[in-house]
């Protein structure tokens, strides 16, 4: 076995990497659910694994290895469904592990602790864990990067390309620091060596991988939300229109960009002050929150320049947006009773799924659209 893909057990315990786990259990069971692990005063060489290892600790509970009273190899591990006690945080984790006595050790060093309980799921392969991934949520992912069907850096990117909401430790081969440093360039949020793996570190590495990509998710959205409206800001519209734009394409279906222009802004700043001015951008975008549908981006864009991106469809064509934009401007007027009258002027521009047109063209068109509106508006 080459040194990068050892057993967490052989690399934790060189010179018996080549013991089989079943010399870790004997056909003997007590009654009160304990494993012999040698049979009485047995010599030295005849001793099991741990017997050998940890002199003095040959009976050792391993209710976890056993099911229905009898080692079951192919699976290694079955985990009991107990309820977490009272008051305790749960921590659900996705182990991705191809090695069973890995698996084996791992689940042993992630026994509840003071104030935490683990779920722990197991898979052996990538191709398990994204299905996994896709049908349950998880706090974190611990991904051995020894995988056969994919290792080093591809497993991560396949991992990744499947979840970002997930932070991710990796597993690297013995001493290899390099590839553990190139895996939180690409985005995991921790490496572990097995060769150093012990329960302490264990622990930490998790606690802290969340953490940080608690930490890591806040500051991605404080940079993309506007701070005064909680819409997006112009950064965090260009990132999401775009991709909504290739959607869009995707799906053979037609784009809205609508851009709006809050009309007399400077009146009412010189004439109210700043403060009132402020009221009337949240207004106009509380407006935006209730005309448009959660899956379309919304921003606020400039000083008083929202803009939106919509997926057309038989409820969002542009002139149903429009009219139902203006229904809720009058609600806003009524109920706000504000001292003067909020009045957007728009424009949309429509661009149908075979269109050979660039995101910042599609802008400009809209954003022409708005400006000839406003024109209009000063000349009646």
């Amino acid at each position: 076995m080459g040194r990068s893909r050892k057993s967490l057990w052989g690399q934790l315990h060189p010179g018996f990497e080549s013991l089989p786990l079943r010399h870790l259990l004997v056909n003997s069971v007590s009654s009160r659910g304990m494993v012999s692990l040698a049979p009485a005063s047995p010599p030295e060489a005849e001793k099991s694994l741990w017997g050998q290892l940890h002199p003095g600790f040959e009976s050792l509970p391993l209710r976890h290895l056993m099911q229905n009273q009898s080692f079951q190899p192919a699976r290694c591990f079955v985990r009991e469904e107990i309820m977490p006690p009272a008051g305790k945080e749960t921590i659900h984790i996705l182990l991705i592990l191809d090695c069973r006595e890995d698996c084996c050790l791992m689940e042993g060093m992630l026994q509840d602790s003071a104030g935490i309980h683990f779920e722990i799921e197991t898979v052996h392969s990538l191709t398990e864990g994204t299905a996994r991934l896709a049908e349950k949520a998880f706090h974190v992912v611990i991904l051995d990067l020894g995988l056969p069907e994919s290792s080093g850096i591809e497993s991560l990117k396949k991992i990744l390309g499947h979840t970002l909401e997930v932070p991710i430790v990796v597993l690297t081969g013995h001493d290899d620091d390099e590839l553990g440093v190139a895996a939180i360039k690409e985005g995991a949020q921790d490496y572990l060596s097995k060769a150093q793996l012990d329960r302490n570190t264990l622990l930490r590495s998790i606690r802290y991988s969340i953490e940080r990509h608690r930490l890591l998710a806040e500051l991605h959205r404080q940079s993309l939300e506007d701070y005064l409206t909680g819409l997006n800001n112009r950064r965090g519209f260009f990132l999401l229109a775009q991709q909504h734009a290739k959607l869009a394409k995707r799906m053979k279906r037609a784009l809205l960009i609508m851009i709006a222009d809050l009309d007399g802004m400077k009146k009412i700043n010189d004439t109210f002050g700043h403060e009132a001015g402020d009221r009337a951008l949240v207004e106009i975008a509380t407006v935006l929150k209730n005309t448009f549908r959660d899956a379309d981006i919304t921003a606020r864009i400039g000083g008083d320049e929202f803009a939106v991106c919509i997926i057309d469809d038989d409820t969002s064509t542009a002139d149903v947006v429009i009219a139902r934009l203006n229904d809720n401007i009058r609600s806003a007027n009524t109920r706000a009773k504000l001292p003067y009258r909020l009045s957007l002027s728009v424009g949309v521009a429509r661009f149908g799924p075979d269109a050979e047109t660039t995101f910042d063209e599609m802008l400009a068109q809209a954003d022409a659209l708005m400006y000839e509106e406003k024109r209009s508006k000063r000349h009646a």
